[in-house]
C-alpha cells in the first residue's frame, strides 16, 4: 500500500469518530458506548499496534453489520411512504454504508500494514 500522508492517512478514523460523535450527540452525554468507541478510536490513532488496529476495525466491521440488520428490520416494519420514511431511508442506508466502508477500509489499511 502506497504511503498516504496527512489526514488522508487517518481517513477512515476520522469518519468513523466523526460519526461516533453524531451517535452521541444524538443520544444522551453519559452514553457509556459512545465513551468506549471515542476511547477505542483515540487508542487505534496514538498506538498504532497492528494487532491493537485490527482487533478495532473487527470490532467496528462487527458494529457495522449489526447497525445494518437493525435497520433492514426496521425497513421490513415501513408500510407507507411518507417524507420521513424517505428521509430514514436516506440517512440510514447513508450511515450503514460509510460505516460498513470505513470499517473494512481501516481493516485492509492495517491487515496490509507491514
Amino acid at each position: 500500500m502506497k504511503k498516504l500522508s496527512g489526514v488522508f492517512r487517518y481517513l477512515p478514523e476520522c469518519i468513523l469518530f466523526a460519526l461516533i460523535i453524531h451517535y452521541w450527540m444524538n443520544t444522551y452525554p453519559r452514553n457509556p458506548v459512545a465513551w468506549f468507541l471515542v476511547i477505542m478510536i483515540i487508542l487505534q490513532v496514538i498506538l498504532q499496534k497492528r494487532l491493537l488496529n485490527l482487533v478495532i476495525a473487527s470490532l467496528f466491521m462487527f458494529l457495522a453489520l449489526w447497525m445494518l440488520l437493525a435497520f433492514l428490520c426496521d425497513c421490513a416494519k415501513i408500510t407507507v411512504f411518507k417524507d420521513s420514511t424517505a428521509h430514514f431511508l436516506f440517512f440510514g442506508i447513508s450511515f450503514c454504508s460509510i460505516l460498513i466502508s470505513s470499517s473494512v477500509w481501516m481493516f485492509i489499511k492495517y491487515f496490509n500494514k507491514s
